[in-house]
């Protein structure tokens, strides 16, 4: 079943996986899912979301994010739907990885991969994390990739955004630390 936002709050949990469409993020979805919780689902297609919101059991709530991840606005959008739907747990699965060698790379292809992979990572976690303040909980997990602490030769822009993301999250831990 696909919510609005206009719709009552939520009485279940809320979790918000970014790349839900495939792979781990899809994993996450089932494993949320079946423990009842409530779903904020972004990922690259959204009829593909749809399909695999529409696998289970009536009383969870599913609302499909449209927008490119990169967009700006998914800030204040999503931190609104964080506040309504009480975020809980936010799980980023999103990535981008297509420049190979940084020689043979365009300007835009590193754009986008370093957008995707670090900023709008940044802008998700800013999104959601005045609510988990207020709340004096919540759990980020973000799946980065062994790129962000080895490096692999024709990869300096995959491995930089990981590496970059490993140093956000190594220094806000211990920040979030002191709301609890």
């Amino acid at each position: 079943m696909t919510t609005s936002p206009k719709e009552t709050k939520t009485e279940n949990p809320a979790v918000f996986i970014t790349g839900a469409n495939g792979g781990i993020g899809r994993e996450f979805v089932r494993l949320y899912a079946e423990a009842g919780w409530d779903l904020l689902l972004s990922g690259r297609d959204k009829s593909r979301l749809g399909q695999i919101a529409s696998q289970y059991r009536p009383g969870i709530k599913v609302l499909i994010l449209d927008g490119n991840i990169n967009e700006s606005m998914i800030v204040d959008r999503n931190g609104f739907l964080a506040h309504l739907y009480k975020v809980k747990h936010l799980i980023l699965c999103h990535g981008d990885h297509n420049t190979g060698a940084f020689a043979d790379a365009t300007w835009p292809a590193i754009l986008s991969e370093l957008s995707t992979n670090t900023l709008a990572s940044i802008q998700i976690i800013y999104s959601v994390y005045s609510t988990m303040r207020e709340q004096r909980r919540g759990t980020i997990i973000h799946m980065n990739s062994v790129a962000g602490k080895r490096y692999a030769p024709g990869e300096a822009i995959y491995s930089s955004s990981k590496h970059a993301m490993a140093g956000f999250l190594q220094t806000l831990r211990p920040e979030a630390k002191q709301y609890k």
